[in-house]
């Protein structure tokens, strides 16, 4: 096959897929290396097209500015994975790097053998340490796109090893890229695949990374972290269903803040959004890890504790109650501390009822204790007209 022809063919491939990226990821161009991946492909396209002019244009285009393109390409590659990796730090070894190539192949690579030793050697380091950071530490939920990435660049890497040791065995060997050879038709036509392949690998990394981060907005609070509401009601259904299955007790913490609107009015939203966090930081360090935890809406919150009959919840939920108390939130100059008020209910073995009777009751526990004083925790049984127990008041000392 004529070596030129496929050369023209990668980059097309290379202006290609660039394009696509850059038009399909307009609104996350600058997010997760789709911006220097781009500008890598595009790059990438000059170098090729420039190598394709071998015999054409002068060295110092076709060879010099081509090889030093094409590792300036690979260079944007290799930050395009660490960017989306988080770990972009420095520009400056790549910046040097692409400098020294250009150089030396400029000035004191003078012979067809050392320059091709040289840039693929050079190539060969590139590819293999953009496969190297893919294959490491893969999280589990990307380690099937980050393999497909990675394994294009190995290949791509022991293809141009290859091409490098071909040329150290026989350095007679006419080693113009145009020269027609079995493993150079075999190592650019597997160039042309490894473009393909790599991008749409990490098109899928990026794609897999929205995905996740769509779910999580669509599961969590934005300001919290912790379940929204409409999860934390999906989820209290099924532990409702999983307690009717094991008769397994089951009880319903309802949390609110007391005067939240006076700190909003006097310190701003953003501070009242602090202080939001540090109790959600907090409630997090008294939880289990299958205790449901979520945002009911605006400052109140809800608790579901399995396992959990409502003298163990009473309990909880007043060391919860004191503990915020404890905490100080420092925004800038002002210091503010806030109570909270906790209404408990529970589902003991004979308790049939669903998930909005749970919470009316729970609200209604809530509602008392605040009338009771705030920062109060109130227990009411789920049916007292069935149940003798009295609600219960637990309250500062």
């Amino acid at each position: 096959m004529d070596t030129r022809t496929i050369v023209v063919i990668m980059a097309i491939s290379c202006l290609i897929v660039s394009t696509a990226l850059f038009v399909t990821h307009v609104g996350r161009f600058r997010r997760d290396g789709m911006r220097l991946w781009t500008a890598g492909g595009a790059i990438q396209f000059f170098g090729a097209s420039l190598f394709a002019t071998r015999g054409v244009f002068p060295d110092f285009f076709s060879i010099v500015l081509a090889n030093t393109l094409l590792s300036t390409g690979f260079w944007l590659l290799y930050a395009a994975v660490q960017e989306f990796q988080g770990k972009l730090r420095r520009w400056t070894p790549l910046i040097a790097t692409a400098v020294v190539c250009f150089f030396l192949i400029l000035t004191a690579l003078a012979t067809p053998v050392q320059r091709v030793v040289f840039s693929g050697s050079v190539f060969c380091l590139q590819l293999g340490a953009i496969a190297l950071i893919l294959f490491r530490q893969a999280p589990t939920h990307e380690w099937r796109s980050r393999w497909l990435t990675g394994s294009a660049f190995a290949v791509a890497a022991l293809l141009v090893f290859g091409r490098v040791l071909e040329v150290l065995v026989d350095p007679a060997k006419q080693v113009s890229l145009l020269n027609v050879s079995p493993l150079q038709t075999v190592s650019l036509l597997a160039g042309f695949v490894v473009i393909i392949m790599s991008s749409f690998g990490f098109l899928l990394m990026t794609r897999e990374r929205a995905d996740r981060e769509n779910e999580r907005l669509a599961t969590l609070d934005s300001l919290t972290e912790i379940f929204n509401r409409r999860t934390f009601l999906e989820l209290a259904k099924k532990e409702i269903a999983r307690h009717r299955r094991t008769r397994s007790p089951l009880a319903l913490l309802m949390v609110d803040f007391d005067h939240f609107k006076r700190v909003n009015d006097t310190y701003g939203h953003l501070t009242g959004d602090a202080v939001l966090k540090s109790f959600t930081a907090t409630t997090l360090t008294c939880l289990r890890e299958n205790d449901l935890f979520g945002r009911y809406g605006g400052e109140e919150f809800t608790i579901l504790l399995p396992e959990t009959d409502t003298e163990g919840a009473a309990i909880f939920a007043d060391r919860l109650r004191a503990r915020v108390a404890e905490v100080c939130v420092t925004v800038g100059a002002a210091s503010i501390s806030c109570t909270v008020s906790i209404g408990i209910t529970g589902l003991n073995l004979a308790d049939e009822a669903d998930l909005d009777a749970i919470l009316r009751v729970a609200d209604e526990a809530l509602i008392a204790a605040k009338a009771a004083g705030r920062n109060r925790v109130v227990r009411r049984p789920l049916n007292r007209a069935a149940v003798a127990e009295p609600t219960k008041v637990s309250a500062p000392a």
